[in-house]
């Protein structure tokens, strides 16, 4: 990677070419992790004024928001890009051990769900404690927040790893900042994940893996979840294994959990997340610029019923994950990303017919089988 000092831009070099994007100026003051990360194979971090730092992994990513000024009509879906900035290892391995230690502190404050008593480390389970009651995690908190399960496994990792990675990081907006409880699900959009440039045997493998899920006929995969339980006073998830356990049969049930807070249906937050997700449509359908493949699909709105309106639950929903974006051509194998929109209209407007409601229970997923967080030979294939 070249770069002038003082420079306002920096100039990447990527497998695709050489990128300018624009140098975060900024402070980044106090390096948090990410408490909020449901998904993902990269840590993120948090920086002051709601911002979040990603690790610079690929080429095509920052292709795609490098050049994303020039497609309107994307803004409204994208996390704001403020552009890139260096960060040491050194303080980023700190900032992790400071987090895992003080979540091992905490782990025996964690309730333990009886059926995964015996499968799961405590720092692991899908249940968190008492102790986030009264956690505000909106833009300029100073509270000390226990990360998500998923989000303390991937620093676990990183930090164990210890590699020589790049200091290059990404500066996104953290759109979950604007919610004190943020309940936020990760679906992996479309019905293959490798785009033009991966190699035929890397596309079999992968096209071979969706069609072990739900990605392959319906073009959505559930990547991982949170949600706040207002009966048990935390939050609960899903992490992308059980995702990919569900089955076209279980998938409704497992998004009606999103949408159910152990009290009622949020009927307000399905009506505006479909609202969104029919505008979002109208421009996939008629102003598309891009292909993307593995892209995932944000929904989030505030678990906590005191900190909005009664009468209006407003939700935020975005697109992330660039690492397979291409300009849009029609003679590009189909994303998939369509069929995937459509279908979760689909499922989430058969929620506000009464007689499917009664279906669906919050408890549903309880009798299904749950991956380990540690993935079975069969994805490592």
């Amino acid at each position: 990677m070249a770069e002038e000092l003082g420079a306002k831009e920096i100039t990447v070099e990527t497998p695709l070419g050489k990128f300018k994007v624009p140098r975060f100026n900024g402070d980044v003051g106090t390096l948090m992790v990410f408490s909020s990360q449901v998904s993902g194979h990269t840590a993120f971090f948090r920086i002051p004024s709601g911002k979040i730092i990603k690790q610079f992994s690929s080429g095509r990513e920052l292709w795609f928001y490098a050049n994303l000024h020039k497609y309107e009509q994307y803004h409204e879906w994208i996390p704001s890009f403020y552009g890139c900035v260096k960060v040491s290892q050194e303080q980023c391995r700190k900032t992790e051990a400071i987090a895992i230690e003080h979540a091992a502190s905490n782990e025996g404050t964690l309730r333990v769900p009886t059926p995964l008593v015996s499968d799961y480390p405590h720092s692991d389970l899908r249940d968190e404690g008492e102790q986030d009651e009264d956690v505000d995690e909106r833009q300029g908190s100073t509270k000390f927040v226990n990360p998500t399960p998923w989000a303390l496994r991937l620093h676990r990792k990183r930090l164990a790893a210890s590699r020589n990675d790049s200091d290059l990081y990404l500066v996104l907006r953290d759109r979950s900042s604007a919610f004190r409880k943020a309940c936020i699900l990760d679906i992996k959009m479309g019905k293959i994940t490798m785009g033009q440039d991966s190699t035929e045997t890397k596309r079999k493998r992968h096209k071979w893996k969706c069609s072990m899920t739900t990605s392959a006929s319906m073009g959505i995969r559930i990547s991982g979840m949170r949600v706040y339980n207002m009966k048990k006073k935390c939050f609960t998830f899903m992490h992308k294994y059980e995702g990919r356990a569900l089955t076209p049969d279980t998938i409704s049930e497992g998004l009606f959990q999103f949408f159910h807070n152990g009290e009622e249906l949020l009927v307000k937050v399905l009506d505006r997340c479909l609202e969104k997700l029919q505008s979002l449509l109208r421009v996939m359908e008629n102003d598309r610029a891009f292909d993307l493949y593995s892209s995932s699909l944000l929904l989030m709105y505030d678990g906590d019923a005191a900190s909005v309106s009664p009468d209006r639950r407003d939700v935020d929903l975005c697109l992330i994950d660039f690492s397979q974006s291409y300009l849009h051509c029609p003679s590009h194998e189909d994303d998939g990303f369509l069929l995937g929109l459509r279908n979760l209209i689909r499922i989430l407007t058969s929620f506000k017919v009464e007689e499917n409601i009664s279906e669906y229970s919050v408890n549903a997923l309880t009798n299904l089988y749950s991956k380990p967080l540690d993935p079975p030979s069969i994805w490592e294939k």
